[in-house]
């Protein structure tokens, strides 16, 4: 949250409008690649809803996001805290590790994100 989305959100850096942050799945080699690609905006349009990585709490800025491999257990249970959901998470991030041997074993989500972004008008300034 203080990588992609603070530079949309953050006021010290207002000429960046969007942010595209693509991310690798998947095991290479012994090294697991587990993220959620994103789409970030400045100024979402009206009526946009909150979005949230799967593990943190929904907030504003998302134009698109990738899902995980299981949706966030909050939406199964509103009643679970933000820790009980990381640890259900992280026991299947494991599963998901190379050389799990287990039947979830590199069974990452592959996705493609798309958005209609507005450029900045010839002339503007930086």
């Amino acid at each position: 949250m203080s990588s992609a989305l603070h530079a949309v959100t953050d006021p010290a850096y207002p000429q960046i409008r969007y942010v595209v942050n693509p991310m690798l799945t998947g095991n290479l080699f012994d090294i697991p690649f587990d993220g959620q690609s994103a789409i970030t905006a400045r100024h979402p349009p009206p009526g946009s809803l909150a979005a949230n990585y799967v593990g943190i709490d929904p907030v504003q800025g998302f134009l698109g996001l990738s899902p995980w491999v299981v949706p966030d257990p909050v939406h199964g249970d509103p009643g679970l805290t933000l820790d009980e959901r990381r640890a259900l998470l992280k026991d299947l991030a494991l599963e998901l590790a190379p050389g799990s041997g287990s039947p979830m074993e590199n069974a990452y989500m592959e996705s493609i994100l798309h958005a209609d972004l507005t450029g900045v008008p010839k002339g503007s300034p930086p």
